[in-house]
């Protein structure tokens, strides 16, 4: 099984990826979905960081993932912008909805950004870094 360290680390990763993808100006089209989808990735390897440390749980699927979030208590603060990004890498993936560089922005401010610092918030809170 990863550890904490490891899903940090992957987290991490997700996340400069993402800000890479908008930042390289590889894609003249934009490739927004991929910059929602890396968001995502990173919000899920932070809360797999914290269940690891916390609980000693490995969620094997999306679906075993959300019912924790959702039934964690710690993790309540976060379930509904979880929800929101996970439906919006979705749509960027799956239903092929267009994301404008602006509603990346919000989506990594509003929604990513709140669940990265308290999953941080959490990490720290519990003694270890």
């Amino acid at each position: 099984m990863p550890s904490r360290a490891n899903y940090l680390a992957q987290a991490e990763k997700n996340e400069r990826l993402s800000r890479a993808i908008a930042e390289s100006g590889a894609f003249p089209e934009g490739a927004t979905d991929w910059e929602v989808t890396m968001l995502f990735y990173s919000a899920l390897h932070l809360v797999d960081a914290f269940l690891d440390q916390s609980q000693g749980i490995h969620p094997v699927s999306h679906r075993n993932r959300g019912w924790y979030i959702s039934n964690v208590t710690q993790l309540q603060p976060i379930v509904r912008n979880y929800i929101d990004l996970y439906e919006r890498s979705v749509d960027a993936r799956y239903r092929l909805v267009s994301i404008t560089a602006e509603q990346v922005s919000r989506i990594d401010l509003e929604v990513f950004q709140p669940i990265k610092s308290h999953i941080r918030y959490l990490l720290n809170e519990s003694g270890t870094t």
